[in-house]
């Protein structure tokens, strides 16, 4: 694959009409908001970081940064760990072995980070009291993704994202993998009762719904919205 320093990834928005190296990502809107984010980043402090802080100050620079330049980092590195650093351009599919594929553990970073994005997207449904939440929260973005995960949002909560957080196994009637090729694309239904869910795709998808989110906030039409909604869940969140 292409080298490029890793950093640079932060900065790429995912495509998912079809499979594509990070690399070749188009670059997010160079706007004033993202400038200043990305100046914190590159100074090294991780004030950013602290969510109540950044509500206090009301800060939607500091919101952009916390999310583009660090909490996209984890589904980055799981994006690079399981294709980008396996795929073979010559061939144009991934290469590997048994070590290398992993199809579980992706899905399993994927879900709290879709959870969390979420919970910034729809904090009238989060409550920190209530366990039953996650459902909701979850079945309410994947439905927002349009597409086959709207299709398949309660399936994909119930058997995927519960099972694997307690047996590391999904439950129900499903079958996926890491197709690059002519499988990748959203969840869909084979048959009556038999679920697939294309890993790749999964992992894009995610990390678009952070763009997603980033992009409303450098939008001034919408960033007042978005900041409300951010301070809605910091408020039942971090309860004093």
């Amino acid at each position: 694959m292409k080298i490029i320093d890793m950093a640079v990834y932060l900065r790429k928005r995912p495509e998912i009409s079809h499979f594509k190296l990070m690399v070749d990502w188009s670059d997010v809107s160079d706007t004033t908001k993202d400038k200043e984010a990305h100046e914190l980043y590159m100074a090294g402090s991780k004030n950013y970081c602290k969510l109540p802080d950044i509500n206090k100050q009301q800060s939607k620079t500091g919101l952009l940064a916390f999310l583009r330049y660090d909490y996209k980092k984890t589904l980055l590195r799981t994006r690079y760990l399981y294709l980008d650093r396996i795929f073979n351009e010559k061939e144009k599919r991934l290469n590997g072995d048994d070590l290398n594929y992993a199809f579980f553990e992706p899905i399993l970073i994927c879900f709290p980070n879709l959870e969390f994005i979420g919970r910034l997207n729809f904090p009238h449904l989060y409550e920190s009291s209530k366990k039953q939440n996650t459902s909701k929260v979850l079945k309410e973005m994947l439905t927002q993704m349009g597409k086959g995960y709207k299709d398949c949002a309660e399936k994909l909560v119930d058997w995927h994202r519960h099972a694997l957080s307690h047996e590391l196994r999904p439950d129900g009637f499903w079958t996926y993998d890491l197709n690059t090729e002519e499988k990748y694309g959203s969840p869909k239904w084979i048959g009556d009762d038999m679920m697939y869910l294309n890993v790749p795709h999964f992992i894009d998808s995610c990390l678009l719904e952070i763009e997603k989110f980033c992009s409303r906030l450098t939008d001034d039409s919408q960033s007042d919205e978005v900041m409300g909604k951010f301070s809605e869940y910091v408020l039942k969140r971090f309860v004093e």
